[in-house]
């Protein structure tokens, strides 16, 4: 039997995390048609109404209320918007899009700090702060750093090769600077071990040679890492526009399809483009727990969901990795750092994708697309790739998994094609 139950969601206006971003720089019954009812569509609702019984216009209008509260102006959303297409400009369009990014706040301001991933460790990471109509940004060496939130203190510490630091920034009216900086590593003629092969490292602190136990007193008396805190969601660069030209989720008043039926992969593609949608296309976080939600609400979290994204290789390309495919048909990146907490993870070493697998009766296949799948663990669900008939390789799974279709609006009804 297929099953459908359709939502909307307005992303909430990004309130504290969205504007905390700155930027730096998605079976069937014989018998016939089911009715709408035993399908599991939801009762229609009076034209612009969304489910909460607001209209689609005064969610709007409350959302964008809410952003301007919290965002405290447009202002440094516009420079950091500006900041960030100079540089992408000065290195002829190749910088903004290769780099993810994160809003956090380090001082105490209403204003984020935004943080540019380069995704390399000789890369590093750039660090945009915003006051007094300026942008001030500061430069970690690689990629490693952690920040007191609020408190105005960020801590750049990463090394490599027998060569470590730890700089200590502080964020003073609008102004990076940095307090204090630490070195240790291999002494000048190579490395050298003790007696239970533990490096021994010499130590500096502000020029000064300490040995290691003050080195850490040292450090721990201008930062408490005890209490430090790392950025936690991740933005492409498609999104990080949106959110910072217009306060929004690229996904803001999408609408989705929840679809129990037993399908490949290439067959719920179609499906979705009969509706008038796409396989989902899930972007950012906030997409991810707004979908993951409302399968909870609607007691559906036994099915595992094809969403849009495949290797490019079913698709006769020679791309790397997995991608979105957008309604227009172009590939979305998925950046390592924004989806890496969206992968399911075995252990401490192994996670998804894992491009090929072992059927249920001991065939190895190629894995090609992905789906949702529920884990019961922490009642979360992760991205996880399989193969394009998921049946033909998990017979078990038959009659529990689905699809999801999305629409940039509302589409105007089921078609009889979809539905039969």
């Amino acid at each position: 039997m297929k099953t459908c139950k359709r939502y909307g969601y307005l992303k909430r206006a990004i309130g504290g995390i969205l504007l905390a971003l700155a930027l730096v720089g998605c079976s069937q019954e014989d018998s016939g048609r089911l009715p709408r009812e035993r399908a599991g569509a939801n009762p229609p609702k009076a034209s612009g109404e969304t489910e909460n019984g607001k209209s689609r216009e005064e969610q709007k209008e409350t959302g964008n209320e809410a952003l301007r509260e919290e965002t405290f102006g447009d202002a440094w959303r516009t420079a950091y918007a500006k900041y960030l297409e100079a540089l992408d400009q000065e290195a002829g369009g190749k910088y903004a899009a290769g780099c993810t990014y994160s809003f956090i706040y380090v001082d105490d301001d209403q204003i984020p700090e935004l943080v540019c991933d380069s995704g390399f460790e000789a890369g590093g990471c750039l660090i945009l702060t915003y006051s007094h109509r300026e942008v001030d940004a500061v430069q970690t060496y690689r990629l490693n750093f952690d920040y007191l939130e609020r408190k105005g203190l960020l801590c750049n510490s990463d090394g490599n090769m027998g060569f470590y630091y730890d700089r200590v920034f502080a964020l003073k009216d609008g102004k990076w600077i940095l307090m204090a900086e630490g070195e240790y590593g291999d002494p000048e003629g190579g490395p050298v071990l003790d007696e239970e092969d533990n490096f021994i490292f010499q130590y500096s602190w502000e020029g000064k040679q300490v040995s290691g136990e003050e080195y850490e007193a040292a450090l721990k008396e201008v930062y408490d890492r005890s209490r430090a805190k790392s950025p936690e969601i991740y933005y492409d660069w498609k999104e990080l526009q949106s959110l910072l030209k217009t306060g929004r989720h690229t996904s803001a008043d999408h609408t989705y399809d929840l679809v129990v039926e037993d399908l490949t992969w290439r067959e719920a593609r179609e499906e979705c483009r009969k509706r008038g949608g796409y396989l989902a296309v899930i972007t950012s976080q906030e997409e991810r727990e707004a979908i993951e939600a409302r399968i909870g609400e609607e007691g559906m979290t036994g099915i595992t969901f094809y969403v849009g994204a495949n290797n490019g290789r079913m698709d006769g390309e020679t791309t790397f990795g997995y991608n979105w495919i957008e309604p227009d048909g172009s590939r979305r990146e998925m950046p390592f750092r924004a989806y890496y907490g969206f992968w399911r993870h075995y252990g401490d070493y192994k996670m998804e994708p894992t491009y090929r697998g072992m059927t249920e009766d001991g065939r190895e296949v190629e894995e090609s697309c992905l789906v949702m799948m529920y884990n019961k663990e922490d009642g979360r669900y992760y991205l996880n790739d399989v193969p394009d008939d998921m049946l033909d390789a998990a017979p078990s799974y038959k009659g529990n998994t689905g699809y999801i279709c999305e629409y940039d609006e509302s589409p105007p009804g089921i078609t009889e094609s979809a539905t039969d």
